[in-house]
């Protein structure tokens, strides 16, 4: 590789396999060496949901132990792999901080192999945080505070979960769940889907909130969440958090009213 490079040839060690290889002008090529080529198969990885590599799953080769592949900038989901023991892991990250990891090792023989990626997922006790915050706002008893930028498509979103969701938000409530939306200026208040989730549910509480001001800042740091990052969805009962996210995930709301299914086993928190 040194050579290479003193030639001005672009120069690399492949991270599947640690071979050196050049740039021809389209990709990078295995410099040929000497002796018996080694042998390879295709490994192709099903993922049933979208994930990324060194963040929610890594492949490895046994090679005096286990060495981690660097597929980071590899299309798949097809890889050609020399032949040899293997172990895929997926991470699952959990409202609350816990990791749940899977480990499937497998061997890819000249047939190939077909892998898929799945996560392991959590219990509702195991999703539940329990974080000290002060929220800018705080109300007595259980409240979904949902810090919205309305107009946005984030937003959008999870107003639109809170529609598809109202009977649900509708029955909480009536076990004393309180239905907190925040919004940085008074005039976000004629955002038309805010006024259909407020038609739905009309006993919800708007308030305006310093979006900017240092104590959200705060709380969302508290949470381990981006700040600035809105919509901003936290369970709360004023004192801990249960949950929160920051942006949009599919599923948020229900996932929340899930988790305040779960806290309904303890009569100290829900009043």
């Amino acid at each position: 590789m040194a050579v290479l490079r003193t030639l001005g040839v672009p120069a690399r060690l492949n991270p599947v396999d640690g071979k050196a290889q050049y740039w021809n002008g389209s990709g990078f090529t295995t410099v040929e060496a000497a002796g018996p080529v080694e042998p390879m198969g295709t490994l192709t990885v099903q993922f049933p949901e979208p994930l990324t590599y060194n963040l929610s799953w890594t492949l490895a080769r046994w090679s005096r132990g286990w060495q981690t592949l660097d597929l980071s900038g590899e299309p798949g989901p097809a890889y050609p792999l020399p032949l040899g023991q293997y172990r895929l892991t997926t991470v699952n990250r959990l409202p609350n901080g816990n990791q749940l990891a899977r480990f499937v090792p497998f061997r890819l023989t000249p047939e190939g192999a077909t892998i898929e990626a799945l996560r392991r997922q959590g219990t509702l006790e195991q999703m539940l945080a329990r974080f000290p915050v002060c929220p800018p706002v705080a109300l007595p008893g259980l409240h979904l505070q949902v810090y919205l930028e309305v107009g946005t498509e984030p937003t959008e979103h999870v107003l639109n979960e809170l529609l598809e969701s109202a009977t649900r938000v509708r029955e909480a409530m009536s076990r004393g769940l309180g239905l907190l939306l925040l919004l940085p200026q008074a005039a976000a208040r004629q955002d038309p889907t805010l006024g259909k989730v407020l038609a739905a549910l009309p006993d919800t509480t708007v308030m305006e909130a310093d979006f900017a001001g240092a104590p959200l800042d705060a709380m969302a740091r508290a949470l381990y969440v981006e700040p600035g990052l809105w919509p901003l969805t936290v369970l709360t009962d004023g004192q801990t958090a249960y949950y929160g996210h920051a942006g949009y995930a599919v599923g948020a709301i229900p996932l929340a009213l899930d988790l305040v299914r779960a806290l309904g086993e303890y009569p100290c928190v829900v009043k």
